[in-house]
């Protein structure tokens, strides 16, 4: 994969002012396009890198649910009715799958501007 996909990874992070950005490929990266996301601070998943969290995902779980959306954009842990199914009359995190407590849900829902109206994990809140 070239420099393109980087260029617009980062053109993208200060467009939608985020604090990360990913890119994901089933291959390799170009040698420019390493040094690229290096100097922007964007986070390269090779295939070994792929395979890696993908056979992690399936050891737990709890995660296994989000695996499928790992080179998606964000808020791919799962469709809400997979995570809701996986556990009833909990809320989960929209992008992991994860349970959290009554006090995340109500924390995120009064914060809905900043969360989308949906709900996060600790860790995912600190992305946002």
């Amino acid at each position: 994969m070239g420099v393109k996909a980087i260029q617009e990874a980062v053109a993208a992070k200060g467009y939608y002012d985020c604090t990360h950005a990913i890119v994901v490929t089933n291959s390799r990266y170009t040698r420019q396009a390493m040094q690229l996301a290096r100097t922007n601070g964007v986070e390269l998943w090779d295939r070994s890198r792929l395979v890696r969290a993908l056979l992690a995902a399936q050891r737990e779980p709890t995660t296994a649910a989000g695996a499928s959306g790992l080179a998606a954009a964000p808020q791919t842990g799962g469709s809400e009715n997979e995570a809701a199914s996986a556990h009833p009359g909990q809320a989960v995190c929209a992008t992991c799958g994860k349970p959290v407590s009554e006090r995340v849900r109500e924390y995120c829902l009064a914060h809905a501007q900043r969360f989308g109206g949906q709900i996060y994990c600790y860790e995912h809140q600190r992305q946002r």
